[in-house]
């Protein structure tokens, strides 16, 4: 029996330009009325998450940056959150610096929720769109040794084979729970994200389901990339789109 339905966003539960199919919306009003549960899982952060939620016209729970961090109906009450430890989070700004890269961090603040050093890496059609809820500050890393980091990411960026050599070097540190190198399918080129040890999206789902009194065991989840990978591994059942990510796929 299933209690809950999981799903990714981009390329999964919408459209590449947000958009809701006018069948998905009509499913999702088919499963309200008998007595299922919906929750969202996505790598974007609240902020994004919650924007294209509500152009949607959806009030849904939603786990975000890949399950570090998760909020019920209408953006309110945090049911899960879990960060970096402070000295991991320096020392994975290190490894990005280290390839002159400067990432923009996911700190859970009302003023700002993404923040990056002087000359953000990121590309500047991702950077035109984050506009000003992208805070830019001298000294990041006194920030990410002293605030609670959720993420870190660098976003739409033309080439990948710097992008390569950071997946790599964070893939060998035990502070780093998962890292995604992937082709960005809104903004265009490639952008890489990392998640505190032991954060996955299937981490946030238990999460909600003690939160709401259901049972993990009647998990059914669709998604369609590698940060989908341990929901998609754990869930009773699950679904992994056509154009998914081959390991989606396996």
């Amino acid at each position: 029996m299933v209690e809950l339905v999981v799903t990714d966003l981009d390329g999964t539960l919408w459209l590449a330009d947000g958009g809701l199919p006018q069948s998905t919306r009509q499913a999702i009003h088919k499963m309200e009325r008998q007595g299922f549960s919906l929750l969202v899982a996505t790598g974007r952060r609240s902020w994004s998450a919650a924007h294209y939620l509500q152009r949607a016209e959806l009030d849904l729970p939603a786990l975000v940056l890949n399950g570090a961090l998760g909020r019920d109906n209408g953006g309110g009450d945090i049911f899960h959150r879990r960060a970096f430890d402070p000295a991991d989070a320096r020392r994975v700004l290190e490894v990005f610096e280290g390839q002159g890269v400067n990432p923009c961090v996911n700190f859970e603040c009302e003023q700002w929720d993404l923040v990056s050093g002087p000359s953000p890496s990121a590309g500047q059609v991702y950077l035109n769109w984050a506009g000003p809820q992208l805070k830019v500050v001298g000294d990041l890393g006194t920030m990410a040794g002293s605030l609670p980091v959720y993420a870190f990411s660098v976003v739409a960026v033309p080439e990948i084979e710097v992008l390569r050599c950071i997946r790599d070097e964070l893939a060998e540190f035990a502070g780093v729970g998962s890292v995604n190198l992937v082709r960005d399918k809104v903004f265009g080129g490639w952008t890489l994200d990392c998640s505190p040890r032991g954060v996955n999206k299937w981490i946030g789902v238990e999460a909600f389901c003690n939160f709401r009194g259901l049972d993990p065991a009647n998990v059914l989840a669709v998604g369609d990339d590698d940060n989908d990978v341990e929901l998609l591994e754990r869930s009773a059942r699950s679904f992994a789109m056509s154009h998914a990510s081959d390991r989606a796929k396996a």
